[in-house]
Protein backbone atom coordinates (compact mmCIF):
# COMPACT_ATOMS: atom_id res chain seq x y z
CA UNK A 1 0.00 0.00 0.00
CA UNK A 2 0.84 3.65 0.01
CA UNK A 3 2.50 4.85 3.18
CA UNK A 4 3.55 8.32 4.22
CA UNK A 5 7.24 9.06 3.89
CA UNK A 6 7.72 6.60 1.04
CA UNK A 7 8.58 6.78 -2.63
CA UNK A 8 6.93 4.16 -4.84
CA UNK A 9 7.82 3.51 -8.46
CA UNK A 10 5.48 2.20 -11.13
CA UNK A 11 7.36 1.25 -14.28
CA UNK A 12 6.31 -0.14 -17.61
CA UNK A 13 6.85 0.03 -21.33
CA UNK A 14 4.95 2.53 -23.50
CA UNK A 15 1.31 1.56 -23.92
CA UNK A 16 1.19 -0.69 -20.85
CA UNK A 17 -1.41 1.42 -18.99
CA UNK A 18 0.67 3.53 -16.60
CA UNK A 19 -1.45 6.65 -17.16
CA UNK A 20 -4.73 4.79 -16.71
CA UNK A 21 -3.30 3.28 -13.52
CA UNK A 22 -2.53 6.80 -12.30
CA UNK A 23 -6.08 8.00 -13.06
CA UNK A 24 -7.67 4.99 -11.34
CA UNK A 25 -5.44 5.18 -8.27
CA UNK A 26 -5.81 8.94 -7.84
CA UNK A 27 -9.60 8.76 -8.04
CA UNK A 28 -9.80 5.84 -5.64
CA UNK A 29 -7.56 7.55 -3.08
CA UNK A 30 -9.40 10.89 -3.35
CA UNK A 31 -12.73 9.06 -2.93
CA UNK A 32 -11.40 7.73 0.38
CA UNK A 33 -10.95 11.35 1.54
CA UNK A 34 -7.24 11.84 0.90
CA UNK A 35 -5.69 14.84 -0.84
CA UNK A 36 -3.98 14.01 -4.12
CA UNK A 37 -1.65 15.94 -6.44
CA UNK A 38 -0.89 14.83 -9.99
CA UNK A 39 2.06 16.16 -11.94
CA UNK A 40 1.52 15.05 -15.50
CA UNK A 41 4.45 15.79 -17.74
CA UNK A 42 2.91 13.92 -20.64
CA UNK A 43 -0.90 14.04 -20.55
CA UNK A 44 -2.81 17.34 -20.46
CA UNK A 45 -5.07 17.97 -17.45
CA UNK A 46 -8.23 18.01 -19.59
CA UNK A 47 -7.40 14.49 -20.82
CA UNK A 48 -6.91 13.27 -17.24
CA UNK A 49 -10.24 14.81 -16.23
CA UNK A 50 -11.99 13.28 -19.25
CA UNK A 51 -10.59 9.86 -18.33
CA UNK A 52 -11.73 10.35 -14.72
CA UNK A 53 -15.24 11.24 -15.91
CA UNK A 54 -15.33 8.30 -18.30
CA UNK A 55 -14.24 5.80 -15.67
CA UNK A 56 -16.68 7.14 -13.09
CA UNK A 57 -19.68 7.45 -15.38
CA UNK A 58 -19.03 4.57 -17.81
CA UNK A 59 -19.48 7.07 -20.66
CA UNK A 60 -17.00 6.52 -23.48
CA UNK A 61 -14.31 9.18 -23.76
CA UNK A 62 -15.12 9.98 -27.38
CA UNK A 63 -18.67 10.91 -26.34
CA UNK A 64 -17.31 13.22 -23.66
CA UNK A 65 -14.80 14.74 -26.09
CA UNK A 66 -17.39 15.35 -28.81
CA UNK A 67 -20.24 16.14 -26.40
CA UNK A 68 -22.52 13.57 -28.06
CA UNK A 69 -24.19 12.05 -25.04
CA UNK A 70 -27.75 10.88 -24.64
CA UNK A 71 -30.04 12.61 -22.13
CA UNK A 72 -29.54 9.68 -19.76
CA UNK A 73 -25.74 9.99 -20.06
CA UNK A 74 -25.98 13.74 -19.44
CA UNK A 75 -27.87 13.06 -16.20
CA UNK A 76 -25.21 10.55 -15.15
CA UNK A 77 -22.49 13.09 -15.94
CA UNK A 78 -24.31 15.82 -14.02
CA UNK A 79 -24.58 13.56 -10.96
CA UNK A 80 -20.84 12.79 -11.22
CA UNK A 81 -19.97 16.48 -11.35
CA UNK A 82 -22.17 17.22 -8.31
CA UNK A 83 -20.60 14.45 -6.23
CA UNK A 84 -17.12 14.57 -7.69
CA UNK A 85 -14.01 14.14 -5.59
CA UNK A 86 -12.19 16.61 -7.82
CA UNK A 87 -11.84 19.06 -4.92
CA UNK A 88 -9.39 16.55 -3.42
CA UNK A 89 -7.28 16.32 -6.60
CA UNK A 90 -4.86 18.97 -7.87
CA UNK A 91 -3.53 18.48 -11.40
CA UNK A 92 -0.45 20.25 -12.76
CA UNK A 93 0.24 19.58 -16.42
CA UNK A 94 2.95 22.20 -16.87
CA UNK A 95 5.39 19.70 -18.35
CA UNK A 96 9.12 20.28 -18.68
CA UNK A 97 9.48 20.73 -14.92
CA UNK A 98 12.47 20.29 -12.66
CA UNK A 99 12.74 19.22 -9.04
CA UNK A 100 12.70 22.78 -7.67
CA UNK A 101 9.41 23.56 -9.46
CA UNK A 102 7.89 20.31 -8.17
CA UNK A 103 9.06 21.05 -4.61
CA UNK A 104 7.55 24.54 -4.68
CA UNK A 105 4.22 23.37 -6.10
CA UNK A 106 3.87 20.44 -3.69
CA UNK A 107 4.43 22.76 -0.73
CA UNK A 108 1.91 25.29 -2.14
CA UNK A 109 -0.74 22.61 -2.65
CA UNK A 110 -0.20 21.24 0.84
CA UNK A 111 -0.53 24.70 2.41
CA UNK A 112 -3.58 25.63 0.30
CA UNK A 113 -5.41 22.49 1.40
CA UNK A 114 -4.44 23.00 5.05
CA UNK A 115 -5.84 26.53 4.94
CA UNK A 116 -9.06 25.31 3.27
CA UNK A 117 -9.51 22.33 5.59
CA UNK A 118 -8.00 22.90 9.03
CA UNK A 119 -8.41 19.24 10.03
CA UNK A 120 -6.38 17.80 7.16
CA UNK A 121 -2.75 17.02 6.46
CA UNK A 122 -2.92 19.17 3.32
CA UNK A 123 -1.54 16.55 0.97
CA UNK A 124 -1.38 12.81 1.27
CA UNK A 125 -0.05 11.49 -2.02
CA UNK A 126 1.67 12.86 -5.12
CA UNK A 127 1.68 11.13 -8.51
CA UNK A 128 4.38 12.06 -11.05
CA UNK A 129 3.96 10.90 -14.66
CA UNK A 130 6.74 10.40 -15.62
CA UNK A 131 10.35 10.51 -14.38
CA UNK A 132 12.19 10.61 -17.71
CA UNK A 133 10.38 13.81 -18.79
CA UNK A 134 11.67 15.83 -15.84
CA UNK A 135 14.40 18.38 -16.51
CA UNK A 136 17.76 17.25 -15.16
CA UNK A 137 20.52 19.33 -13.58
CA UNK A 138 23.17 16.79 -14.49
CA UNK A 139 24.53 16.23 -18.02
CA UNK A 140 24.73 12.50 -17.38
CA UNK A 141 21.15 11.25 -17.71
CA UNK A 142 21.52 8.26 -15.37
CA UNK A 143 23.14 10.33 -12.63
CA UNK A 144 20.49 13.06 -13.07
CA UNK A 145 17.63 10.58 -12.77
CA UNK A 146 19.25 9.09 -9.66
CA UNK A 147 19.56 12.57 -8.12
CA UNK A 148 15.89 13.37 -8.73
CA UNK A 149 14.85 10.03 -7.29
CA UNK A 150 16.87 10.67 -4.12
CA UNK A 151 15.43 14.18 -3.82
CA UNK A 152 11.88 12.85 -4.18
CA UNK A 153 12.53 10.23 -1.50
CA UNK A 154 13.76 12.97 0.85
CA UNK A 155 10.73 15.13 0.01
CA UNK A 156 8.34 12.30 0.85
CA UNK A 157 9.94 11.98 4.28
CA UNK A 158 10.18 15.74 4.89
CA UNK A 159 6.50 16.39 4.08
CA UNK A 160 5.23 13.03 5.36
CA UNK A 161 3.56 12.15 2.07
CA UNK A 162 3.68 9.25 -0.33
CA UNK A 163 5.12 9.95 -3.77
CA UNK A 164 4.32 7.61 -6.64
CA UNK A 165 6.77 8.02 -9.47
CA UNK A 166 5.92 6.60 -12.86
CA UNK A 167 8.79 5.53 -15.08
CA UNK A 168 8.86 4.47 -18.68
CA UNK A 169 10.97 1.47 -19.49
CA UNK A 170 12.85 1.34 -22.75
CA UNK A 171 11.52 -1.20 -25.23
CA UNK A 172 15.01 -2.72 -25.30
CA UNK A 173 14.28 -4.42 -21.95
CA UNK A 174 12.06 -6.86 -23.90
CA UNK A 175 15.14 -8.35 -25.53
CA UNK A 176 17.01 -9.02 -22.30
CA UNK A 177 17.37 -12.55 -21.02
CA UNK A 178 16.44 -13.49 -17.52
Amino acid sequence: GYRRGTLRTVAGRPGMGKSIHLVNESMHIAAMGYYVAIFSLEMPANEIITRQMSISTQIETWKLDKNTMSNEELLVLQKFVETSVSTKIDIDDSGNIDYLYLLTQVKKIKLKNQIRDKDCTGLDIVFIDYLQLMKLDNENRNIGLGEITRQLKSLSKELDICIVLYSQLNRSVEGRGG
